[in-house]
């Protein structure tokens, strides 16, 4: 699908408009919270408080996805194993990382998630 070669080439202000051409989509919402954890950030962009933003705001969007049960892909529950494990959730970690090897047809998509 589109949105799959979006992630191919994961330039993370396409990414951003996609999602903020339609914020309510489920799959953009995933692939924005995937790139704000996995994204290249420079400069101001690469500050600790900067990164804390953006990994408090994945995490948002991950859960929200989550508890209406719409996280789309393995690489959406490996987001969430990521983004719960940097806020210090690791029971719920662990949860995700185990639906993402759950999901997912090759388990390396969930490696990253868990490790640095």
């Amino acid at each position: 699908s589109g949105m799959a070669s979006i992630r191919g080439q994961n330039p993370a202000k396409t990414i951003r408009l996609a999602y903020e051409s339609s914020p309510d989509d489920a799959r953009r919402q995933a692939l924005y919270a995937e790139s704000l954890l996995r994204g290249q950030f420079s400069g101001t962009l690469a500050t600790p408080a900067a990164r804390a933003k953006r990994e408090a705001e994945a995490l948002r969007l991950l859960t929200g996805l989550e508890t209406r049960k719409l996280l789309p892909t393995a690489h959406s529950w490996a987001a969430l194993a990521r983004a719960s494990l940097l806020s210090g959730a690791t029971t719920a970690a662990m949860k995700a990382n185990a639906s993402c090897e759950a999901e997912a047809v090759r388990k390396t998509v969930c490696a990253w998630a868990l490790h640095d």
